[in-house]
């Protein structure tokens, strides 16, 4: 089809049918197996015949991303992809939106899911319905991650059905046992539900966690990370004072499990995260106020964020703040090369038995 479309400009249609026609070739047995192989090795002989600009010896270049690239997409929309941090979209002939990603190098990325490793993508439609490739730069992986998700459910893409319909969401939960013991509790969360914190990952849920564990000297098993029958293993191991078994007074543990609660919060306070622009002479900001994530933008690097009220003006709010929010909780478990700018400090929150 690609061949096909640059030897033989002009037609309407390339699909198998549509070509052996306008080239006066019938197929027999259509939809059969010898029947659309022998029609595709006569349109073949064609076009090695009407071939005379050395377009089909130039396809066959390793290099030259013929092979791999959708019947559609032109070559030259492919070729001027960016190496660079982003948000790309997949437009049909329409020019409507059917998929929205994110890369840290959209080229390569882009590249990736038509390669034959790309099972997925092969079996799909998608790969016959892109005719074109937009994309937006953002400087950085987070913004990328900010923008996909908040362009996914703006335009509602056909073919990004997992984000579409189902958004992994994992929340840590409090409540108090029996025995008056304060419990915590990581599950998926559902409409409706109000945990503490959440996260896009149960992973980040639980190196949350264990963070907590180890600060506060929880114990593992009160805290729904380990499940096993009699004390936890780290009282086992002489690291848990015994809560597990009642060996430990309630009032006393549920006092730093408290104070752990609290500092769910130390890194939701009043802050923002800044990082790569999308050039050298800019930077990224992310706002989060009082733990509640509001938006990003772009500043001139020499422009100095005195303070938060002067930083919002550099800033486009969204209403896709939940979203938002569990990838900021996700993100600052391990910031890597963004820098983090406090404000002020946000106040300490009691637990009481409704709070979940």
């Amino acid at each position: 089809m690609r061949l096909s479309r640059k030897i033989i400009p002009g037609l309407h249609s390339y699909s198998l049918g549509r070509l052996a026609e306008s080239l006066g070739i019938k197929i027999e047995n259509r939809h059969r197996a010898f029947g659309d192989a022998e029609a595709t090795a006569k349109i073949f002989d064609i076009l090695t015949k009407r071939d005379t600009t050395g377009v089909i010896v130039k396809a066959l270049k390793r290099n030259s991303g013929e092979t791999i690239l959708p019947p559609n997409l032109p070559k030259d929309e492919f070729d001027k992809l960016p190496a660079k941090p982003g948000v790309y979209y997949f437009l049909d002939a329409h020019g409507q939106v059917i998929y929205v990603g994110k890369a840290i190098n959209i080229k390569k990325r882009i590249s990736g899911h038509f390669t034959g490793e790309a099972r997925e993508w092969n079996r799909s439609n998608i790969r016959n319905e892109i005719h074109h490739i937009t994309y937006e730069l953002t400087g950085n992986e987070l913004i990328a991650l900010l923008l996909e998700s908040q362009e996914i459910r703006r335009l509602w893409p056909k073919y990004n059905l997992a984000q579409k319909y189902k958004t992994e969401e994992w929340g840590i939960f409090a409540y108090e046992d029996r025995s008056g013991y304060l419990r915590f509790a990581i599950n998926q969360v559902s409409r409706g539900a109000r945990p503490l914190i959440s996260f896009t990952s149960k992973g980040d849920a639980w190196n949350f966690m264990w963070g907590k564990i180890k600060s506060f000297d929880l114990c593992p098993k009160l805290c729904g990370l380990q499940m096993a029958k009699g004390p936890c293993l780290n009282y086992q191991a002489g690291s848990c004072s015994g809560a597990c078994t009642e060996l430990e007074k309630a009032n006393d543990y549920n006092e730093r499990a408290q104070s752990s609660v609290d500092s769910f919060f130390d890194n939701g306070d009043t802050l923002a995260i800044v990082g790569k622009g999308r050039k050298r002479d800019e930077q990224s900001i992310v706002l989060v106020e009082k733990g509640n994530y509001l938006g990003y933008g772009f500043v001139d690097k020499n422009e100095s964020i005195a303070d938060f009220e002067s930083a919002k003006n550099f800033v486009s709010f969204t209403k896709e703040q939940r979203a938002g929010q569990n990838l900021i909780n996700s993100w600052l478990l391990n910031p890597r090369e963004n820098e983090l700018i406090t404000f002020d400090k946000k106040p300490q929150t009691q637990f009481s038995r409704n709070r979940n």
